[in-house]
Formats: C-alpha cells, structure tokens, sequence
C-alpha cells in the first residue's frame, strides 16, 4: 500500500457508514413521498396517469426493500474461547452446509416469536377471502379532515354497527389517517375539551414510573393508573384513552421480554390483584378465603385476555405508529370491561400488518394530528408528552411482535 492511499475502513466503520448513508437517503426518500402525496395540483389526464404510475412503482419498489429489511437482523458475536472450539464448530458448520438456515424474523431479547408466515398459513380462507373482499382496498381510501375525526369522536362507540363492522371503519380511518390545518383541529374540537386538571400530573406520574427499575412493581403501578378514568366527556375519554394506551404499549413490551418466566408472571398478576382488591386479603375466614380464589381465577381468565389485547394493539403500534392512538376503538383495556372483537379480528390484523403490497406515506399524518388534537383536548405538555413517548419508542412500521402465548 502506498502512503498516499487510505488503510481500509474496519469492518464495524464500513458498516456504520453505510448505514448512515442508508438513513439520510430514507430521510431524503421519505420527505420526497411527502411531497408527491401532498401535490394536490390539477393535472391533465395523461400527468394523472402518469403520478398513478409512479405511485405504483413506488409502492413495489417499497414493498421489496420492506421485505428485504424484515428478513434482516445481526446475530450477536460467537464467544469462541480455544481454537479446539473453534475448529470443531468448523467442522460441523461444513458438515451441515447442505441445510441452509432461514432468516430469523425474530427480535432481539423475544427468543420465541414465531414466523409470521407459519402463523399466516392457518389462518383460514375464508377469512383471507374476507380480508381482500372487504379490507384490502381500504388501503386507497382518501384522506380524512379535522371534521372527520369529530364525527367519529362524537359518535363513539358507534353503538349502530355489529362489532365487525365498527372494526373495518376503524381499519378504513387508520389507513385514510387524519390530516388538516391547526386552526380547523381547534375550530372542530374544542367543544369536546373538558375540565379534567389531572392530565399533566398523569403525564409526569408515568414518566417518573419509567425510571422505576424494579419491573414488577413498574407493571403494578402501570396497572394502578390504568383504573383511574371515570371521564364521561368525549373529549376526556380521548386523551384518558391515549394516555392509557402508551402504558399498554409500555406494559407489553416489558412482559414480552418474561416471555419463559411463568413464575415471575404468575407472581405479578397475583400481586396485582392484591393491589385492586386489598380488602379480601384480611379476611382469614373459609368463606373469604374461597371468595378470593373464585375471584383470583377470573382476574387471570381477564388478564389473559388483556395481554391478548395489548399483542394485537402492540402489533398495530409497530406497523402504524401514531395512527392507533387516534381512534379508541383499539383500546386494549377496554376489553377488561367487557368491550368483545370479532371472531377475525386477530386474523385480520395478522394481515393488515403483514401486507406490503400497499405502501402510503402517512405516518406524519398521523403524529401530527394526534399533536393538534391532544394540545386541544388537553395541553401542550400532554402533546409533548406523546410525541417524548414516540422518539422514546419507535414505532417499527413493519410486522414485528408476536400475538401468541400468555
């Protein structure tokens, strides 16, 4: 090598610099899709054609670069201590080169997620017929207005429709996503602010839990503020309705890594249900004893169909952001009282998730409405805080997390 040239950059530099260039393209890519979505000019037949075409392409293009990334994911090093060790993995890694390895779709720290296509494929056809019948072309569905979002406030919980067809207009709201001017967001809904104070303590009391090391009692404490709303208020509920659901999502992420510890959830839920019913623990007698452990069966039955509800909502978080926190009917809890989803609507969100042939670029959409609505509704502190909850997890915009097990 001569002294004018550079050495070459570690393996760890290369990378690093290849993923930064990745990032500012996608910055670049993502600012340049907004523009396009948002170019609402009037356009001759033929640049019509022309931007739909391009919309297509772009949209392929999308999908295959998600799938390629979804099968993406760095193993952490082999600690190999001798080289006797090392040769013998040597060995055995040429004796089996014949079986290649599928790409683990897995996350880091949840050994037992499953493949998504093996969950896919039970799914029954019916309800994958169901799903390009009636949800597939919701993906088009045109975007929603301040006013929109009223209607749809106002009319929770939308008592006229069966469970399954309140569920599909919630699934066509959250691909439409909301997008208006401030000044509409506050003409439109500040009829719904109410009187509540309480907002901003609730705010600073889960941020202060976030800190809490000790997990379980972080859970219990998550679990202790979940039964504070009584609102009756639309707009009351909404934020209750936000607020509760990033500590839903905060909840699930935390049991999701306990994911072989059934002793530490066992111990967990017992421990919360002392919380909630303090009372029947000082009653030492037959009759009270045998109360607690008929009421101690139904609390597990309901939390297991709560961390039911909080995988599915988790799933949902991951693939669209802040689009699920603007429509209350994903509120997981709300399953605790007594709220039922349709016989799909596992199966159905499965493959809203999973589905990359549709790519549209709304997840600004959606974080800017929820900012405008909740700075109404609430504060500015309470926007500030959702919007701190976002950068502080992520959403992954892609199928991510497992709705299976307990």
């Amino acid at each position: 090598m001569s002294d004018s040239q550079s050495p070459p950059a570690s393996p760890a530099t290369a990378l690093i610099t290849a993923r930064d260039a990745l990032q500012s393209a996608h910055n670049t890519f993502t600012k340049a899709v907004k523009r396009f979505a948002e170019d609402d000019r009037s356009l001759s037949p033929s640049r019509t054609a022309q931007k739909r075409k391009v919309m297509q392409e772009t949209n392929a293009f999308v999908g295959k670069m998600k799938k390629n990334l979804s099968n993406f994911k760095l193993a952490p090093p082999s600690k190999v201590t001798t080289a006797t060790s090392s040769s013998a993995r040597t060995t055995a890694s040429s004796s089996n080169s014949s079986k290649a390895q599928k790409p683990s779709l897995d996350i880091e720290g949840d050994d037992d997620v499953p493949r998504w296509e093996g969950i896919i494929e039970k799914i029954s056809d019916d309800t994958k017929k169901f799903y390009q019948d009636r949800v597939s072309h919701l993906w088009s569905a045109p975007t929603l207005l301040a006013r929109d979002f009223k209607a749809s406030l106002a009319a929770f919980p939308h008592t006229e429709l069966d469970i399954a067809e309140s569920e599909l207009q919630a699934i066509e709201r959250l691909l439409a996503a909301y997008t208006d001017h401030s000044n509409n967001w506050k003409l439109y809904l500040q009829e719904f602010k109410g009187s509540r104070k309480s907002y901003n303590q609730a705010c600073v009391d889960a941020q202060t839990n976030e800190a809490e090391e000790d997990e379980n009692k972080k859970l219990r404490n998550i679990e202790t503020r979940l039964r504070e709303d009584n609102s009756t208020n639309a707009g009351e509920q909404f934020v209750w309705f936000v607020l509760r659901t990033i500590e839903s999502i905060r909840y699930i992420k935390i049991w999701n890594t306990h994911h072989q510890n059934r002793k530490w959830k066992t111990q967990l839920i017992e421990q919360t249900f002392a919380d909630e019913f303090p009372e029947l623990l000082k009653d030492d007698s037959a009759a009270g004893q045998m109360k607690k452990e008929t009421l101690l069966k139904k609390y597990k039955r309901s939390h297991t169909t709560v961390i039911q509800a909080r995988r599915e909502l988790l799933v949902l978080y991951e693939k669209f952001g802040p689009g699920i926190l603007l429509d209350r009917v994903w509120d997981a809890d709300a399953t605790r009282r007594g709220t039922r989803r349709s016989g799909r609507f596992r199966d159905i969100v499965l493959l809203l998730c999973v589905d990359n042939s549709h790519w549209v670029p709304i997840h600004s959409h959606y974080a800017d409405s929820l900012y405008n609505i909740l700075s109404i509704l609430a504060s500015k502190d309470v926007a500030e805080y959702a919007k701190d909850f976002l950068t502080q997890h992520p959403p992954m915009y892609h199928m991510t997390m497992s709705m299976a097990g307990d």
